[in-house]
């Protein structure tokens, strides 16, 4: 989300094409991108979104993609002929699990990797044509299961360290369960054994200042510009929005969105 109300979305699969998706503040879809993804940003002028491709049976993991928010696209349709975006490939064996762009750079969460892998935005070649290879990064700062990230107003980078499921399950690609969150396919794998947090990181040394430890199942994070707070969707037992508040101190509840326990917390309490 960004100061005029633009908002980006991220999907995994969308039936009309839509998986990476641009709102403006009323709320009306101004552009959009196929093609499943990880993880999805912007920076103002761009709008970056990782991907796989996903059309015709088409392979391309660990691409970023780079358009402009107005533009509609699909992968199939070769629109990089056609000039309306441009992307680069990061490291094979990398798990894009969150994008952030900040100060002309591209901040990467790597769930394989344990790190956020830190990029140049000026990276990206010219509309309409790929890099050679994999581009490397300016930096690798260590994170144990990093997720998604926001900047806030100050230039720090939160970043949610993912929860780890039961390990007694085995994924039908031979990993074991719960070593990372794996964002592209959310298999449920039991119990959570260690709780996610969301940390705040010095996005030039990857040194943390702050932690959010209130929380089981973080899956998603914004900053509102507006109210000056961190947002933090929690998938655990409250499903609901939290608030956070004094982000330059140590952070605090300061309020919540949405009936706790979810729609079906409601219906509890409702049924008696």
């Amino acid at each position: 989300m960004f100061p005029d109300g633009t908002t980006t979305t991220n999907a995994g699969y969308d039936e009309n094409g839509a998986d990476g998706s641009v709102y403006d503040a009323d709320g009306t879809m101004v552009g959009s991108q196929s093609g499943r993804g990880q993880a999805v940003t912007g920076d103002g002028t761009y709008i970056y979104r990782s991907g796989d491709g996903g059309d015709a049976g088409r392979s391309e993991k660990n691409w970023i993609v780079r358009w402009k928010p107005t533009e509609r696209m699909t992968y199939w349709q070769k629109d990089w002929a056609g000039g309306k975006w441009s992307r680069f490939r990061v490291d094979a064996k990398a798990r894009i699990a969150g994008l952030a762009a900040w100060n002309g750079e591209l901040f990467v969460s790597d769930a394989a990797g344990g790190a956020i892998k830190v990029y140049r935005l000026d990276a990206f070649p010219k509309p309409g044509t790929d890099l050679p290879g994999v581009v490397e990064p300016v930096r690798s700062l260590p994170l144990e299961r990093p997720g998604h990230l926001t900047f806030d107003d100050a230039g720090r980078l939160w970043a949610i360290q993912t929860c780890v499921k039961g390990k007694d399950k085995k994924r039908d690609d031979g990993r074991k369960a719960g070593e990372w969150r794996d964002y592209h396919n959310l298999e449920e794998w039991g119990g959570t054994t260690q709780a996610g947090r969301v940390v705040c990181c010095n996005h030039r040394d990857g040194r943390v200042i702050a932690t959010i430890d209130d929380l089981s199942e973080p899956m998603d994070l914004a900053y509102s510009t507006k109210d000056k707070m961190l947002l933090v969707a929690e998938r655990g037992t409250d499903h609901q929005i939290r608030f956070y508040s004094d982000l330059d101190a140590k952070p605090k509840l300061a309020r919540t969105f949405g009936a706790k326990g979810g729609i079906f917390g409601l219906l509890a309490v409702l049924c008696g």
